[in-house]
């Protein structure tokens, strides 16, 4: 059984916390036939061991570090993973984000002579000044993420269309491999019938409220019948209140806040139609999420949702509400795309992105790493 070390921005404090969900899962599934070591460094700010998700969990930080206690914090986690190591031997350290995890990861590797492998889950290659949003905004950034695609052993993306992003030196060695969904936790739900739209998003500039907010108002001037619920929260939240009497939904619109990520499905089943919106995505897991419940999608073009079937995710160019509503009258104007998103959905969730799948790519891509000369 293969032992495999992870550095990660934070993980789940116990089974009850999902923290990160799609990796939470990812991780459980390859535990399952590896044994898998867990080394947070921020979330949960918790000195320890502990299990979750069928992995041992190395809490290494009981703060946020900043200045000289970052790099302390860095020394203590080779320390770790050193002494770990030295007890029962790692065959590779996998760091998601190719930021500071990353890059710890593979300095980590060099040090310990085995292969790394990092994972692009975020904001690496985007620059979005006007957001606050993006690795590449900074030269710093820029660096940390150039070092560690050159240190790195093998290079994983959420989907193809950020792959396609990175720089071009390294753009032909990074795998698309999505993480994956709990098919148990999103079952399928019957045929939508109705026109309540469902927004599933952080609430933070990046996600592009305006835009989707503006689409569901020129939409409801062709479907008056239109409801609107938002699944969210963040520093927008105020702004995006606001917006909605600005644009004429207030009326229309129901505010759920934050939502458990074990109580999505629920939301999932009472709505009609996905509306995802975001400037940039890695990967986008909650129109996956969508399409195992059977639910339809209007989405931008960006990540994973660029790849997906366009009969099941009606594709829409970022930051334009004309095309965006267009869409949405679309799907919800006839029971096409319901049908669709119901007999094929959660088929395509199955054959491609279950977690137990995924789980399994990540194990195969190890041995290979691991049998490199």
């Amino acid at each position: 059984m293969p032992r495999i070390a992870f550095i990660l921005s934070g993980f789940s404090a116990d089974d009850h916390d999902p923290c990160i969900p799609a990796i939470r899962n990812v991780v459980r599934a390859i535990a399952r036939h590896a044994e898998v070591v867990v080394y947070p460094l921020q979330y949960p700010f918790r000195r320890g061991i502990w299990q979750a998700a069928g992995a041992t969990v190395h809490g290494i930080s009981n703060r946020k570090q900043h200045g000289l206690g970052r790099l302390m914090l860095w020394q203590r986690l080779h320390r770790q993973i050193a002494a770990d190591h030295a007890i029962r031997p790692f065959q590779v350290v996998h760091g998601f984000w190719i930021t500071e995890s990353g890059f710890l990861a593979t300095r980590v590797a060099r040090r310990l002579g085995i292969p790394s492998v990092v994972s692009v889950a975020g904001g690496e290659f985007a620059d979005f000044p006007q957001f606050g949003y993006g690795t590449q905004r900074t030269q710093r950034g820029k660096l940390i993420v150039a070092e560690t695609l050159r240190r790195a052993t093998a290079i994983t993306a959420g989907s193809g269309w950020v792959a396609a992003l990175a720089p071009p030196p390294h753009r032909s060695r990074i795998r698309p491999m999505p993480l994956g969904v709990e098919l148990d936790l999103f079952p399928q739900a019957p045929i939508r019938h109705g026109k309540r739209v469902l927004i599933a998003s952080s609430m933070i500039p990046l996600k592009d409220y305006p835009t989707m907010l503006r689409a569901v108002a020129i939409a409801r001037t062709r479907l008056p019948e239109l409801r609107l619920e938002i699944a969210g929260a963040g520093t927008e939240m105020e702004r995006i209140r606001k917006l909605t009497f600005d644009v004429g939904i207030a009326d229309f619109t129901n505010f759920l806040g934050f939502v458990p990520y074990d109580d999505m499905p629920s939301v999932f089943r009472r709505c009609d139609l996905l509306l995802h919106g975001s400037r940039y995505e890695a990967q986008g897991m909650v129109v996956l999420e969508a399409l195992a419940s059977g639910m339809p999608a209007v989405a931008t073009s960006v990540g994973i949702a660029a790849e997906l079937p366009p009969s099941l995710v009606y594709q829409v160019p970022p930051g334009n509400p004309e095309a965006m509503a267009a869409a949405l009258v679309q799907s919800l104007s006839s029971a096409t795309h319901a049908c669709q998103a119901v007999e094929n959905g959660p088929a395509l969730i199955r054959e491609r992105f279950a977690a137990d799948q995924v789980g399994g790519n990540f194990l195969n891509m190890y041995k290979e790493v691991i049998t490199m000369p």
